[in-house]
């Protein structure tokens, strides 16, 4: 969190998209894990099926997100 309030912010640019660049391996690495957790939590019979919903739902919210972005 404090690197994405901390980049815009930054005077110099190799610093601010050196700040920018961590910030998104941060970021990847808290949803690299995800998919992970949604299997360990759901029983083996809805492995499947909910995995099928978490995808469907980021899917869903990128496409949003790139919808909104592009206006």
């Amino acid at each position: 969190m404090p690197m994405n309030l901390l980049w815009p912010i930054v005077d110099s640019k190799v610093m601010s998209m050196t700040i920018f660049g961590l910030s998104c391996v941060a970021s990847a690495i808290g949803y690299a894990g995800a998919a992970a957790i949604v299997q360990d939590i759901v029983p083996n019979q809805m492995r499947g099926k909910a995995m099928a919903v978490y995808m469907l739902v980021m899917g869903l919210a990128g496409y949003a997100l790139d919808l909104h972005a592009s206006r």
